[in-house]
């Protein structure tokens, strides 16, 4: 733990080594360089330079302190391109991605006034919607290094639904061509499941519900003029 004297003032500097040779030997060397950089004029105030790597202080470069939401956003989005459907980039966010253009500040410090704005603007499903998805991106941009806190956190918990709006289903995201092929190509090469094949597309090209198709048999088919029947169970 070496002690230099600087401009009349005593440096101390902890290395948070033991005490043995080895180590002292490392402590005097140190000494030794802090002496040549006051020598030489390049002596490092807040000692910084010369502590242990495991010692130092970690710092981060914020430049993302001049980001605002619309610009993490923008990043968030293109994060989430690789890894999420294309209809969800359209239909979901796209949504969100509108709605954070007009809040009524892009400032993540005013997170309690853009809170306030969208709990007051929007349906309570649909502001707790936005919210969460708020909070997702600025824990991504924590984890990212982008920004040093998320000031969203478990603000959505705070938004209470309404009775008929509890256990409300996301907004449908239906799976376009390409991922309706490749969930059928799937079925089609599984070596125990590959019978499920023709029960699968005929759900997709009907749109028709699994309770609806489960029950089908061959004399509810019309070939000759390509209809399904059929039959209503239901009584009155």
């Amino acid at each position: 733990m070496p002690r230099q004297l600087f401009d009349g003032k005593q440096k101390y500097l902890t290395l948070g080594l033991s005490d043995t040779k080895i180590n002292l030997k490392i402590a005097e060397a140190k000494a030794q360089e802090i002496q040549t950089d006051i020598v030489l004029e390049r002596f490092d105030y807040t000692l910084d330079k010369y502590r242990p790597t495991h010692l130092k202080t970690v710092t981060m470069n914020y430049s993302q302190q001049a980001l605002n939401i619309g610009a993490l956003w923008d990043k968030y989005m293109e994060f989430k391109k690789p890894i999420a459907s294309p209809s969800t980039i359209g239909n979901q966010y796209a949504g969100f991605t509108r709605v954070i253009a007009l809040l009524p500040s892009q400032n993540l410090k005013d997170s309690i006034l853009i809170r306030d704005w969208i709990v007051a603007n929007k349906p309570p499903n649909a502001a707790k919607r936005l919210i969460v998805q708020l909070n997702a991106c600025c824990k991504w941009g924590v984890k990212s290094g982008l920004i040093p806190e998320n000031p969203f956190v478990d603000m959505a918990s705070e938004i209470k639904l309404p009775k008929n709006q509890r256990g409300e289903d996301n907004e449908i995201s239906p799976f376009n061509r390409e991922e309706r092929d490749l969930i059928i190509e799937a079925f089609a090469k599984h070596p125990h499941y590959c019978y499920y094949t023709a029960y699968v597309q005929f759900c997709f090209f009907t749109g028709c519900r699994p309770s609806e198709v489960i029950g089908l048999q061959w004399k509810h088919i019309d070939f000759d003029n390509s209809v399904v029947k059929w039959r209503c169970t239901n009584k009155r």
